[in-house]
């Protein structure tokens, strides 16, 4: 796209940005920026087609095409500079989500000289929402929208605005796998639901039990000549492996589990989760976690382990760790008997472990932050008769951000700290931040296992 600036452009700065055009659906995210001797700016955009649609569908070939971006439109690159009171966003990292579950995902965005921005979604896939009261977008996909979607949030501070883009890529998988999403992330009650399954394409079904099986010659999931224990091998093909030992993958029909089943030359992946490379420091808590049936992955070969827990959530995995019960559950005006949560979350707020947010609720849905996260496993403890050993205030004072703890919080944080069950990092400990799907399973791990 050749385009003349109306002002000054920093190349490297335009670099990565997106396009966004009013009243348009898509953006498009600038991969390369190159100043002509003109004046005028050429912005590749990669792969992206801009032709939207034909003006004669009578003759497709000969009448042109409709554009998104048209010869002469004006569009917007937000940006942010240091020298202006544009809002400023926190950066959002890309997220994963299951069919079924419900993605919290909180932003921010700050100005210069502290004026509150005013905040819209301008790229949203369908069942997206604006939590603006909680600076949360809560995104709850359905079966149609496997795939990757983008989502954008605008910051506004009068005629200033930038606007923040993520990823978001939506699995079909289990609706019981706590923490699953990067909020909801399913949990399940008591009662076992019936299985479900999900098309992964070439005969392949995710069931929501968690299984991943090829549904035979009849292509019918759930029936007699089911093939169970299907694998993902490291070339990324679906395979199996049959009574005689040998890897089967899916002949020249493309379906595995049919008659023309082939054996392979193929090998089996190790690795249960192929999405831990930025996370292997909690790769080994993970796995216990999971052959524990404490925790579970978002996929059959993903944990996302960068999502962030909801309180819900993070109730479930302390009810599952500790196999609590309590004959009468607590309740909350936020937690409906239907949600997949209440009953851990009822077992929990029986015990004294999770006590509300006041006014008779408890925010289930909302990200849990560092400090619950700690006073909530501190009442576990107590609830399990754990004893805990006594920790002074100078186990927080290398911490630069202690001040931030808050006073309701502050002993569970020395507990969980002096214990070495919390370590922190870059001399912080982040007691306002949210935790991570992978941080969790590191804390439950250490607690679980000391």
């Amino acid at each position: 796209i050749i385009v003349t600036p109306n002002a000054e452009m920093d190349l490297d700065d335009i670099i990565g940005r997106y396009i966004f055009v009013n009243g348009k659906a898509h953006s498009y995210k600038i991969q390369s920026a190159t100043k002509r001797a003109d004046g005028k700016v050429v912005l590749g955009i990669g792969d992206f087609c801009l032709a939207s649609s034909v003006k004669d569908a009578n003759n497709p070939l000969t009448g042109g095409y409709n554009y998104e971006i048209a010869a002469g439109q004006g569009f917007e690159i937000p940006l942010s500079h240091a020298e202006d009171d544009s809002p400023i966003f926190t950066a959002i990292p890309d997220q994963v989500v299951t069919v079924g579950d419900t993605l919290i995902v909180p932003f921010k965005a700050e100005t210069k000289s502290g004026a509150i921005p005013t905040f819209e979604l301008v790229e949203v896939p369908n069942n997206t929402v604006l939590d603006a009261e909680n600076n949360t977008v809560v995104f709850g996909p359905v079966t149609s929208q496997i795939g990757t979607h983008t989502i954008g949030i605008k910051a506004s501070n009068g005629s200033l605005s930038n606007v923040v883009y993520f990823e978001v890529e939506v699995f079909a998988g289990s609706s019981n796998s706590a923490g699953g999403g990067g909020g909801g992330g399913g949990g399940g009650g008591s009662d076992e639901p019936e299985v479900t399954w999900a098309d992964q394409g070439n005969n392949i079904y995710l069931g929501s039990d968690g299984s991943l099986i090829a549904a035979g010659p009849d292509k019918t999931p759930g029936t007699a000549d089911d093939i169970a224990e299907v694998k993902k091998a490291e070339n990324g093909e679906y395979v199996y492996v049959n009574k005689d030992g040998e890897t089967v993958g899916a002949g020249e029909d493309g379906l595995l589990g049919t008659a023309d089943d082939a054996v392979v030359d193929a090998v089996i992946s190790t690795e249960k989760f192929i999405d831990l490379g930025n996370h292997v420091w909690a790769k080994d808590a993970i796995y216990r976690l999971v052959d524990a049936g404490i925790i579970k992955g978002v996929a059959e070969d993903k944990y996302a382990p960068a999502n962030q827990i909801t309180r819900a959530d993070f109730a479930i995995l302390l009810v599952r760790a500790w196999d609590l019960s309590a004959e009468e559950k607590g309740s909350f005006d936020d937690v409906a008997a239907s949600d997949y949560f209440a009953n851990e979350v009822g077992i929990a707020a029986a015990l004294g472990i999770v006590k509300g947010i006041g006014e008779g609720k408890f925010a289930p849905r909302a990200p849990i932050t560092r400090e619950q996260m700690m006073v909530m496993l501190s009442r576990t403890m107590e609830v399990v008769e754990e004893e805990l050993e006594e920790a002074s205030e100078e186990v927080l004072a290398d911490f630069t951000d202690a001040d931030q703890i808050s006073d309701w919080a502050f002993d569970a944080v020395k507990a969980m700290v002096g214990n070495g069950f919390i370590q922190g990092s870059d001399g912080k400990i982040n007691p306002q931040g949210n935790a991570t799907r992978a941080e969790v399973a590191v804390f439950l791990d250490r607690i679980i296992n000391k």
